[in-house]
């Protein structure tokens, strides 16, 4: 029998404490409250907890200000991306601007604006493909079209559960790679933020979160559907 060596050791001994992710986020409670989650958590060392804080700091809602500009928090993640070396990490920050840029680049379309300012790594394939439907990344995104017709309809609710929906599985398939590594904690954190989100929504909050990022993308004010 191999010994873990105590890095390992220590990712093992953490992942095994936490209990499992659900396989849906539409959940009515967490798995893990947020404190007992902080306290599991001051099993890793100082360096995996300062990279952790910076992802957390930068991509998740129970982190960010409703208030900040859409384009500060584009600022925040591309600043993530340029000092983080971690795969997972500038994975989990990387997908994130991408939903944020071709949401922007749907609004901006509906609007008769044309494509959005550049933001992610689709921003050169949204500009050339403009004129085709869902911008030819449908079969890449297959969320495209029902969150399209989330926003035409003005079903704030639907174009929040799908947004809601985008990263848990996107970080749902990353995590089956990684089970008792660095990664693996990223990503459970990860899910647990996107699940809080959804235990902790409520219409107003929903409301505002989906406008702003509908809008404040292309520089203007919010604007309702």
């Amino acid at each position: 029998m191999t010994l873990l060596d105590p890095p390992s050791r220590k990712y093992y001994q953490l992942m095994a404490s936490l209990p499992p992710m659900p396989a849906h986020f539409e959940v009515s409670r967490l798995p893990i409250s947020g404190p007992r989650l902080e306290q599991r958590l001051r099993l890793l060392d100082e360096r995996d907890l300062a990279t952790l804080e910076r992802m957390r700091g930068r991509v998740f809602w129970e982190r960010l200000r409703l208030e900040l500009p859409e384009q500060q928090l584009v600022r925040e993640l591309e600043a993530l991306l340029a000092e983080e070396t971690n795969a997972i990490v500038r994975e989990v920050a990387s997908s994130r601007m991408d939903t944020r840029t071709i949401v922007a680049a749907l609004r901006r379309k509906r609007l008769g604006l044309g494509p959005p300012p550049a933001m992610g790594r689709w921003v050169d394939h949204i500009a050339r493909h403009w004129s085709e439907p869902h911008f030819g990344l449908d079969h890449r995104y297959p969320w495209i079209p029902p969150l399209e017709r989330a926003m035409a309809a003005g079903d704030v609710a639907e174009a929040d559960h799908i947004m809601i929906g985008i990263p848990w599985r996107h970080f749902t398939r990353l995590a089956q790679q990684h089970l008792f590594d660095f990664e693996a904690v990223v990503l459970y954190v990860a899910r647990w933020a996107v699940l809080n989100r959804w235990v902790s929504r409520d219409e107003a909050a929903g409301r505002q979160r989906v406008e702003q990022l509908f809008s404040e993308a292309i520089g203007e004010q919010a604007r309702l559907f």
